[in-house]
């Protein structure tokens, strides 16, 4: 049994090394016909910088790419030099004159769609966003009630945008006092000093030593095209249209992987001390669920165990771990009220439809698949429920 199962993996290798021979000779090939699209490349952080390899990288570098499964493009990066101001003038020049195809982040404007051609689609969108230091573990993300009095620097450069934060505070409830200076410099060193809390960013250009703890005024921006070039601008068009049905998720999750900086973990001491006042709760975790939530050697594991751990760690909570095997056994848990909270609970669960479950916001996300054995009719399956609460059961069954 060994050998052939020896056998079988070096026939796997040999075939994957078969067929990277063969898409590396069919990729030589198609980058010969592929056409070279010349596309603007400032040194924006998130956006379009490079790594510690000098490989182009960021939001704009990989829709690009995703872009190119729909089109017949390869991308030629351009950049210059000077400050991000001067780079980014130079780029539009060299758009206007067709000297380059394509720039990104672009915003959508009367006077700047007379130079450029813009598609019918967006491809981001940007927030402005009041930001604090990143060490200030006073201020936590959306926690209004204790804004009340926060210190914002601004100056005339923000007086729209200031204009918004009114609006936003007025919307949640919370007061702020508005400190003004000269410049943008004035800012930032009055936000080192201390002598403001916090002060307006972009947030897809969060300077460095910054986190955001609000967003609004949300702005979609765009890839811009040469006006010389509106065969190029058709063909974005339509693989746009593309991206969009076929991948709609592809902003969030973009954003989430270039925007989202925060490592840290933030929780105000009021909330921190209402946890800690709650004693010990029951929690309830579900057996065969891997690798979400499962039991092995006597001990709850899985994403879940590990999550519920490190929040404890956090705050203090203090909890015991409540196992339920089947969904019946669950629902008579929940019904009986012994047990406080669901670790973990998939929004299509039958235990979402109770009255006495409310949802938190989610602290991570996937998608389920339901799968079924060959041999089983998928229209009689019936198991389909099992699997949100217990797959390794349900799959024993199949």
């Amino acid at each position: 049994m060994k050998c052939i199962k020896r056998i079988g993996a070096v026939m796997v290798l040999l075939c994957l090394c078969l067929s990277q021979m063969f898409f590396s000779y069919a990729s030589n090939e198609d980058n010969n016909s592929k056409n070279v699209i010349r596309v603007g490349f400032p040194i924006q952080k998130g956006l379009t910088y490079l790594d510690d390899k000098g490989h182009h990288i960021g939001y704009t570098v990989d829709y690009l790419k995703r872009l190119s499964l729909y089109t017949d493009w390869q991308y030629e990066f351009v950049q210059v030099d000077g400050n991000l101001n001067t780079q980014l003038s130079t780029l539009l020049e060299m758009l206007e004159n067709g000297e380059i195809d394509i720039m990104g982040a672009m915003n959508y404007n009367d006077a700047l769609k007379e130079k450029y051609l813009y598609p019918n689609k967006s491809y981001g969108t940007s927030y402005t966003t009041l930001a604090v230091k990143e060490d200030a573990l006073g201020w936590v993300e959306n926690d209004f009630n204790n804004w009340n009095g926060i210190r914002v620097g601004t100056y005339s450069g923000f007086d729209n945008r200031m204009e918004y934060l009114r609006q936003y505070a007025k919307v949640n409830g919370f007061t702020f006092e508005e400190v003004r200076y000269e410049t943008y410099g004035d800012i930032l060193d009055a936000l080192d000093n201390d002598e403001i809390d916090a002060t307006i960013q972009v947030d897809i250009s969060m300077l460095e030593g910054l986190r955001g703890i609000a967003r609004f005024e949300p702005k979609e921006y765009y890839f811009a095209v040469s006006s010389k070039n509106t065969e190029l601008l058709h063909e974005l068009n339509s693989a746009l249209e593309t991206i969009s049905q076929s991948y709609p998720n592809i902003q969030s999750e973009l954003y989430e992987k270039h925007f989202s900086f925060d490592e840290e973990f933030y929780i105000s001491e009021e909330n921190k001390q209402y946890i800690q006042s709650l004693g010990e709760i029951n929690v309830l975790f579900f057996d065969g669920s891997a690798p979400f939530q499962y039991v092995k050697d006597g001990k709850v594991r899985g994403i879940a165990s590990t999550y519920f751990k490190q929040f404890s760690k956090e705050t203090g909570l203090k909890y015991k771990e409540i196992v339920a095997h089947t969904y019946d056994e669950a629902l008579e848990l929940i019904q009986n009220g012994d047990v406080d909270v669901i670790a973990c609970l998939a929004t299509n669960s039958k235990l979402m439809m109770l009255d006495s479950v409310m949802l938190s916001s989610p602290y991570f996300n996937s998608s389920v698949m339901a799968v079924y054995n060959v041999g089983v009719n998928s229209e009689n399956c019936k198991e389909v429920q099992g699997i949100i609460v217990n797959t390794e059961n349900a799959m024993k069954k199949q």
